[in-house]
């Protein structure tokens, strides 16, 4: 009796770990392009922040980033794309089946449907904007149109700094100033240099149909990458009245970020410039960490 207790804990335990498993690898890509920055984003804009409602903030964020994945990753087209790009995946590795992952994308979207009625209207409604979104991009082909792409890609990530931000923040009812200010800068940020995440995938996107900003306009989206990034970050300096140290360090990885788009064109070169704009990005959202923290704005 003993003996079958302890082996019915371990395939317990290892079941438990295999389903955590496989929700990471739904998320893992965007780890880095998305969560991260958008955390930093919204801890950062939330005043009065407390370690409880950071944690809270986490928590929010990852249950809409993984609805998004689920609507993204159970497409026909995203599992033949998965199968050659990223084999790691919950789905061309085998780990689930699409009839799981397709019941399991709604189960994401009620629970956060549910959680985000828990904190009020307002992030409920942000969080039916997002649900919304996430529907006319995925399933309208509402992402295959490269104005299309990146105006939904910036109003998503936008609805989703907004739910993060108030459930961060101890008045979750409105946005202060500098909220605001950060929300619209975002805003902008993303709807012109969201492409920076096409250039690596040109073949795939091809194959699948997409007319994506670097295949209908190969010379001239690279332009805006080598304008965009070095001047979105001398704005960045001035609205967030950076140190001369502080707003050199921007200015300067945002122009190696474009000079890097604009010169190296090959799958391998566009990949790592692309972990370079996150990282850019990264340090763009944190701004107003600096802002809100440290010059007591």
């Amino acid at each position: 009796m003993s003996s079958y207790f302890n082996a019915a804990l371990l395939i317990r335990a290892g079941s438990i770990r295999y389903n955590i498993l496989t929700l990471y690898l739904f998320s893992r890509t965007d780890i880095k392009t998305t969560f991260l920055p958008v955390t930093l984003f919204s801890i950062g804009c939330a005043p009065a922040c407390n370690m409880g409602s950071a944690l809270q903030c986490m928590f929010w964020l990852w249950l809409q980033l993984l609805h998004f994945n689920l609507a993204n990753q159970t497409s026909r087209t995203s599992v033949e794309e998965d199968s050659k790009n990223k084999p790691f995946r919950p789905l061309p590795s085998g780990r689930i089946t699409l009839q799981q992952a397709i019941i399991l994308r709604y189960i994401s979207l009620i629970s956060g449907l549910a959680l985000s009625a828990m904190y009020g209207l307002r992030i409920f409604l942000i969080n039916v904007g997002f649900a919304v979104l996430i529907v006319m991009y995925h399933d309208f082909q509402g992402g295959s149109h490269w104005l299309s792409k990146n105006l939904m890609n910036a109003a998503g990530y936008c609805f989703f700094e907004a739910g993060g931000t108030l459930i961060a923040a101890c008045d979750r009812q409105r946005f202060d100033d500098l909220a605001k200010w950060s929300l619209m800068m975002s805003l902008a940020i993303l709807a012109t240099t969201i492409q920076a995440q096409d250039f690596q995938d040109r073949e795939g996107d091809r194959t699948a149909g997409r007319r994506t900003l670097p295949i209908v306009f190969p010379v001239i989206s690279r332009y805006t990458m080598l304008f965009c990034l070095p001047g979105w970050s001398v704005i960045l300096g001035h609205v967030w009245q950076l140190d001369l140290m502080a707003r050199s360090a921007v200015i300067i990885l945002g122009t190696i970020v474009g000079f890097r788009y604009f010169t190296f064109r090959t799958v391998r070169d566009d990949e790592w410039t692309y972990f370079l704009y996150n990282g850019w990005l990264l340090v763009a959202f944190s701004l107003p960490i600096y802002s809100r923290h440290f010059r007591g704005d």
